[in-house]
């Protein structure tokens, strides 16, 4: 049972750091694929060059990561993500003078909840709180400045319930906003140390086995560490799902605006038309879909892998089916 729960534990952790290897290709295959404009002058040009480049190699640094040093990293993604979202919503409730109605017409839509205080400023003050313990967890504070934070989280709740004016309450937002920024960066700072040693660790592990066993091997045991196919084919798949169901919504559109246009749309087999593609449009989605997916190194890379596991797993089932053993 032990042995189990730990293969199970192990093969969560396999498939969680695959997920977090993928961000990194995307935004590499969009940088490789982004829009030029060679018009932009030298100093434009230049600092396009260098935002793509650094882009480049912070993306390839994070996917060459180890698993450790993986998590950590996303961790320390995730805390500072959770304190921008914690700042931007006090702000966002002190800069405005009707914010319950800016709530329910940006955030809802309609008024779902009773316009009374008591009931939003409990709910604002519950995700702020979510947020703050999150920031605190992820950051391993200790008690007394984690008491702090999330003291300084909910202070611009507090002066919006007592109704202070409106300068008063932007300028604790400010300095509320200010303080967990200066928070985050000291505690990133202080990891730096941990940063610092990773680096020279992986430098000193990849330049002792390319003395040892060469730039072949190196390479190869990079590709099986991280998983690399496994990483392409998430990315392939998860990118040609995502464009499938944007030329699925586009094609709808378009049927629907066509037919609000000739009036096809007033009887009542117009709304269930919409939902069946006919055979044409889906040859011609899943033409483009083919041809999209392989315009360019990464994706022609994930195609091939993906074809390459539905090929191994056919193979395993016909042998299974024919009775013989597995090579």
């Amino acid at each position: 049972m032990a042995s189990t729960h730990a293969r199970l534990g192990q093969q969560a952790l396999a498939v969680l750091d695959v997920a977090l290897r993928v961000p990194c290709v995307f935004i590499i295959d969009a940088i490789f694929n982004s829009y030029y404009d060679p018009g932009s002058g030298w100093a434009g040009t230049t600092g396009k060059v260098l935002v793509r480049v650094t882009g480049v190699l912070v993306s390839s640094l994070v996917l060459l990561l180890s698993q450790k040093a993986l998590f950590k990293f996303y961790t320390l993604l995730a805390a500072v993500l959770l304190g921008v979202t914690a700042a931007l919503i006090n702000y966002y409730a002190t800069s405005h003078m009707d914010f319950y109605g800016a709530y329910y017409k940006a955030a809802l839509g309609f008024r779902l909840l009773p316009r009374n205080g008591p009931t939003l400023w409990l709910g604002v003050a519950a995700v702020q709180l979510a947020f703050g313990v999150g920031y605190v967890f992820l950051l391993n504070l200790q008690s007394v400045f984690a008491a702090l934070v999330v003291l300084d989280i909910m202070i611009p709740l507090w002066g919006l319930m007592i109704e202070l004016p409106a300068d008063v309450r932007h300028t604790v937002a400010v300095f509320s906003g200010a303080a967990l920024a200066l928070n985050t960066a000291v505690c990133l700072a202080l990891r730096l140390k941990w940063f610092y040693y990773s680096c020279r660790y992986v430098y000193l592990l990849v330049r002792h086995m390319y003395r040892i066993y060469g730039l072949q091997l190196l390479l190869e045991d990079t590709w099986k560490r991280i998983r690399f196919p496994d990483v392409l084919r998430v990315f392939w798949l998860t990118r040609v799902i995502a464009q499938a169901l944007i030329l699925v919504y586009v094609v709808r559109a378009v049927r629907r605006e066509s037919g609000d246009a000739t009036g096809g749309g007033a009887d009542g087999g117009g709304d269930s038309q919409d939902f069946l593609l006919s055979w044409d449009v889906f040859w011609d989605l899943a033409s483009n879909l083919v041809i999209s997916g392989c315009d360019s190194t990464l994706t022609v890379l994930g195609m091939s892998a993906v074809i390459s596991s539905v090929a191994h797993y056919l193979g395993l089932s016909i042998l299974a089916f024919i009775g013989a053993p597995e090579p």
